[in-house]
């Protein structure tokens, strides 16, 4: 009987522990966070000249884990969201494009140059408040290099990029605002993810016409291994604009190096570069 009262005695007492480690981790998590608001807070305070969303500013405690409404967006519906690790774009009922978040200046090793990635509203500022930048839009995607959207006439606008010809212009520049680089457009989507330093970029789109036909356009053949970065165009060559690779496709999906597609027989296509090979090749 005693060791029975030993036993459960020993159960209690490690429940207690996790409860309290939980608690010491809950506490922590919120602590990180308050001091984060603090710090903010304060800096907005010496600083007038900063802009704070209100919910940085009024949140309290018990509110810090859980999701709030965005005040800032038009009054509407918002029908559709995409994020990345830099700027999130709201499709409105209404057709209207608002974007927010930060531009982002980066090194790009294997080209020895800066690159930028901005919200699409024709300025190089962070917007920590949504703005309009497009008009009439049915589709739109966020990545971390450069996003896209589809108009209603069936139009697919580019802007951001890394200097790959990702943008589909026809140039290696980046665009601060959307440029319109195809007709007649269902569909369209790139790497939504920043992927593996050493295999690809996002620096790649893909788009699907009316009657079926894939496009492709942006980097191809560069990287640390040779041919790590297959666009699908049986090439090693970046294309800067787009290429069509396959017909009667009805759906596409980007991967880090190659892409997938399906076709309307329900076949599955794939190309990928050397280092995945073993993966998808099945």
């Amino acid at each position: 009987m005693k060791i029975l009262y030993i036993v459960v005695l020993l159960i209690l007492l490690v429940a207690c522990s996790s409860v309290a480690d939980t608690e010491d981790i809950y506490i922590g998590y919120v602590a990180e966070h308050v001091e984060h608001v603090t710090e903010a807070t304060e800096e907005i305070a010496e600083n007038p000249e900063l802009e704070a969303p209100p919910e940085v500013l009024d949140v309290s405690v018990a509110e810090l884990p859980k999701p709030y409404t965005l005040h800032e967006l038009p009054t509407g519906n918002v029908v559709s969201v995409s994020a990345s690790s830099n700027q999130a774009l709201a499709l409105m009922d209404d057709g209207t494009l608002w974007a927010w978040g930060t531009e982002i200046w980066a090194w790009d090793e294997y080209l020895q140059q800066s690159v930028v990635v901005g919200v699409g509203d024709g300025t190089r500022e962070s917007r920590n408040r949504p703005v309009q930048i497009m008009e009439d839009v049915t589709f739109a995607l966020a990545a971390p290099y450069h996003s896209l959207a589809i108009t209603s006439d069936g139009g697919l606008w580019t802007w951001g990029a890394i200097p790959y010809g990702n943008l589909g212009d026809g140039t290696t520049e980046y665009s601060l605002s959307p440029v319109r680089v195809m007709e007649d457009v269902v569909y369209a989507t790139m790497l939504l993810t920043l992927p593996n330093s050493h295999v690809g970029t996002g620096a790649r789109t893909y788009a699907i016409q009316s009657d079926g036909s894939l496009w492709a356009w942006g980097q191809s053949g560069m990287g640390n291994t040779p041919n790590d970065v297959a666009l699908g165009d049986g090439g090693t060559e970046n294309r800067h604009t787009p290429i069509r690779i396959l017909e009667n496709a009805i759906s596409v999906a980007a991967t880090n190096n190659g892409c997938f597609a399906v076709t309307n027989d329900g076949r599955l296509w794939g190309w990928h570069g050397e280092i995945f090979r073993g993966y998808f090749d099945v």
